[in-house]
């Protein structure tokens, strides 16, 4: 606690820091706002979020697949492995700016995928190519089901024409 409290002190000094985390704070709480708005976090989830001002990403520098999860194809929305890889490790980490600019980043990138993936599989679904279920469906092909959030929740859609599911895949997030 004495080093906490002795980082504190030293951040307080610096009115530039200041302002630096005031910016961030209002970034990161309008990107959770948008994340809400586009079905990705619960309301619950976007709350806590949004009352923790202390929160501060700590991305590796370790280089992933898509760079952070979230950026891949609607059936790759969120890579699994690489969240559970960000969670912690030894690998040196990305100095705070940086990790600032890219969970902000990554939030946007990931409620425009999962906004778009959701409105694109509506559609699918009113065409009668694509089923909802909240739980992952068995004995389906792997290459016919997607998976989005909806209310923040996992929701796995069916889609009976993998054609058209390519041609829905092929819409990314504008970086």
């Amino acid at each position: 606690q004495a080093q906490i409290n002795a980082g504190m002190a030293a951040f307080n000094q610096f009115p530039e820091l200041q302002a630096m985390k005031t910016e961030f704070i209002g970034a990161k709480n309008e990107a959770v706002k948008f994340l809400r708005q586009a079905d990705f976090l619960t309301a619950e989830k976007a709350a806590a979020f949004l009352a923790d001002d202390s929160y501060a990403p700590w991305f590796r520098l370790k280089e992933y697949d898509d760079t952070l999860p979230g950026l891949g194809n609607m059936g790759r929305m969120v890579d699994l492995k690489q969240m559970q890889a960000l969670k912690g490790g030894s690998e040196e980490v990305n100095d705070m700016l940086e990790n600032m600019a890219q969970v902000v980043s990554w939030f946007v990138r990931s409620g425009v995928s999962n906004h778009t993936a959701n409105q694109a599989l509506k559609t699918m679904e009113q065409m009668g190519t694509a089923t909802p279920q909240r739980s992952r469906p068995t004995g389906t092909n792997p290459d016919n089901i997607v998976m989005t959030y909806v209310d923040g929740k996992r929701m796995f859609w069916t889609v009976s024409d993998p054609l058209q599911l390519q041609a829905f895949q092929s819409v990314k997030a504008i970086n």
